[in-house]
């Protein structure tokens, strides 16, 4: 794990630009810096060191092939290395090191491109043959590492964070306005887009890969469907329930190979529970290339709200006997951290400031991995809306009355700790949706409410965006999103699968891969995520939705799978919360004059994206009147005026090397 960056020019780039390029990664690696240089050809590759696996010299980047044709820059982990070496070493290749990197390089010799789809992990990696001249990246299947690009008066450049880009001289980083109105408005929609906030920065799509030279440089293109991998199914639920637990027994398996220490972030919730549970299930037998040090749990704890989820993880933590560490998260603590946490994320999303906390105690307590729960509710169905939409499928081809005999009290379960949420007039909403789309036009009812859910409309009434706040339309029109509702083996997909599936690949996952990537390697920790293994992703979205909503609640199969392994306090729980801070009550209660501070400032009230003194009037009566929901909905203008001005004032400090 580590952060890497590379130019490839046909102009003379200075040395120490590519010096102060890299080492504005240094929290990305803190364990050392590597660098390679073609100046000839206009080169340079950068890696900042977090060393995992093999902590000799032999690991260190940029690596070197034996024959020295290839020179690679790797970020992330390839789980399954140890059994593509033994296959490799049975194809005539050699090495010298303990290392996944070295891996990578022989399995790219041998396989070229194809090589990706023999790498089950995590990576953003580039790859210069010296032979021909050209440079290869590539990015995991569903872009749990990320990669950064510029071209431009020819210079073609990658990073693993924007922020590093602030430090070449002959790059104005600046954001793009209208972008930034987009996100206000819509904080998902550039995520399955090459697009960014920022001008000339575009990323690599996850599943993407590209080739370039000094004189071209070809698009990015997919390398990786999740839908050309869906699995056949046995339609006999224990053996479906079987297979995902070995699947996910493997999974967490063969993420705990390290060579240092590894913790699990644990909430309490189902997801991070299962994980720890399986891993103490796990270890007690032997394993190869577990570190001695991993039986840790580290837990945000929200004390007086109802995101607090102590009891829950204390259950988890007594069974397991790990090693447990809680770490209280108050309002104060985002008013405080709030300017550092979104120059980590780089993005206009409310930061996950509990978690950007939980991973500095563990650099605090010397562990560097840590083991999350990522991808479970967005491939099981565990999030409120998705369970309202298999609700809504139930009506359709026809009411399925005995099904949704069994949604409606598990709904109101799930709901139970969310006071803003009432139940029973909800669940009728929704009832009265089915019933009228399926007598109006049940063929075109699953697309309607998608595009409903996933377009949205804006109200020209009510002017530009929330409230009428912002100066600038923007847009609701996702060109990946609407080009996937077309192909064949999207519609083939049930309704909630469908649902899942934009929530995987293109809505909500991947804002919490970037945040949470930034949070955690903003200290120099890196997290991995079993339920993101590809087997495990194309089994769940081979299964219908009984197997993810059915008798023991949302994500049934986990469940299912779980029983014996999880204690049946957490197993059959069926309210959700979330690994988030309790924005909502803190606002009510403590963020309103800080919030109100920040709108009566100048930069946010001449900004040209909206209008600041429109929104500080609006909050004033607000304020009067207690409605805490208009400064909810301010929330978003505060974090792009936020984020805004961490990048300019930490852009000077981009210019200066970290280490000599």
């Amino acid at each position: 794990m580590c952060g890497i960056a590379g130019i490839l020019s046909s102009v003379i780039v200075d040395t120490s630009d590519c010096i102060r390029f890299i080492d504005a990664l240094y929290h990305r690696g803190p364990d050392g810096r590597g660098v390679y240089f073609e100046k000839e050809n206009g080169l340079f590759l950068g890696h900042r060191a977090l060393r995992i696996l093999d902590l000799s010299e032999t690991g260190k980047q940029p690596m070197h092939s034996a024959d020295g044709r290839y020179v690679i820059v790797f970020n992330g982990e390839i789980y399954n290395f140890l059994e593509l070496k033994e296959e490799l070493k049975s194809k005539g290749h050699s090495f010298r090191s303990q290392s996944d990197t070295e891996v990578i390089l022989n399995a790219y010799k041998e396989w070229k491109e194809d090589c990706q789809q023999k790498f089950n992990g995590m990576w953003a990696f580039a790859i210069w043959d010296t032979r021909e001249k050209k440079l290869f990246l590539s990015r995991d299947r569903f872009g749990v590492k990320p990669l950064y690009i510029y071209q431009k008066n020819g210079i073609f450049a990658f990073a693993s964070e924007i922020k590093a880009f602030q430090a070449l001289s002959f790059i104005d980083l600046s954001f793009d306005l209208q972008k930034v109105a987009d996100t206000i408005e819509d904080p998902l929609l550039l995520e399955p887009s090459e697009e960014t906030i920022y001008q000339n920065i575009r990323k690599i799509p996850a599943g993407h890969c590209l080739t370039i030279t000094s004189e071209r440089c070809a698009p990015s293109r997919p390398w990786w469907n999740t839908l050309s991998h869906i699995d056949p199914i046995t339609k006999n639920w224990e053996e479906e329930v079987g297979r995902f637990r070995e699947l996910f027994f493997d999974a967490c398996a063969i993420r705990m190979r390290s060579d240092v220490s590894i913790g699990t972030a644990l909430s309490g919730g189902l997801d991070s529970s299962s994980i720890l549970c399986s891993i103490f299930q796990l270890g007690k037998n032997t394993h190869q290339r577990w570190p001695d040090s991993w039986q840790k749990s580290f837990t945000a704890v929200f004390p007086n709200s109802s995101h607090d989820e102590l009891e829950y993880a204390q259950a988890a933590s007594e069974a397991t006997q790990s090693q447990s560490f809680y770490h209280t998260i108050t309002p104060q603590d985002l008013m405080d951290g709030l300017d550092q946490a979104l120059y980590s994320i780089e993005d206009i999303f409310d930061p996950p400031i509990g978690p950007w906390l939980l991973y500095r105690e563990y650099r605090k307590r010397q562990v560097t991995i840590s083991i999350d729960g990522h991808g479970a509710d967005e491939l099981l169905c565990g999030y409120h809306h998705q369970f309202e939409r298999a609700f809504l499928e139930s009506f359709f081809p026809y009411p399925q009355i005995g099904r949704l005999k069994n949604l409606w009290p598990l709904m109101t379960q799930m709901y139970a700790v969310h006071s803003d949420r009432k139940t029973p007039e909800m669940m009728i909403r929704l009832a009265k949706t089915g019933l009228q789309s399926l007598f109006q036009n049940s063929n075109s009812f699953p697309y309607q409410a998608l595009k409903k859910i996933y377009w949205g409309k804006f109200s020209e009434s009510a002017g530009f965006g929330r409230y009428g706040w912002l100066n600038l339309q923007p847009s609701s029109f996702n060109p990946v999103i609407s080009a996937l509702h077309k192909t064949k083996e999207f519609k083939n997909l049930s309704y909630l699968n469908q649902i899942l599936y934009l929530d995987f690949h293109c809505r909500t996952l991947p804002s919490i891969l970037r945040n949470f990537d930034r949070c955690s390697m903003a200290h120099g920790v890196e997290i991995r995520a079993p339920f993101m293994d590809w087997r495990l992703v194309s089994l769940a979205f081979s299964l219908p939705s009984e197997a993810k909503v059915g008798v023991l609640g949302s994500k049934n199969i986990l469940r299912a799978s779980m029983e014996g392994i999880l204690p049946e306090k957490i197993r059959l729980r069926k309210s959700k919360i979330g690994f988030a801070s309790p924005l909502n009550q803190w606002i009510a209660n403590h963020l309103k004059e800080y919030i109100l501070d920040i709108v009566r400032g100048r930069s946010f009230q001449e900004s040209t994206i909206w209008n600041g003194p429109k929104i500080s009037a609006d909050l004033e009566q607000a304020l009067e009147k207690k409605d805490f929901f208009a400064f909810r909905k301010a929330w978003e203008f505060i974090l792009a005026d936020k984020l805004m001005a961490s990048f300019k004032n930490k852009a000077h400090f981009a210019r200066e090397s970290v280490e000599v």
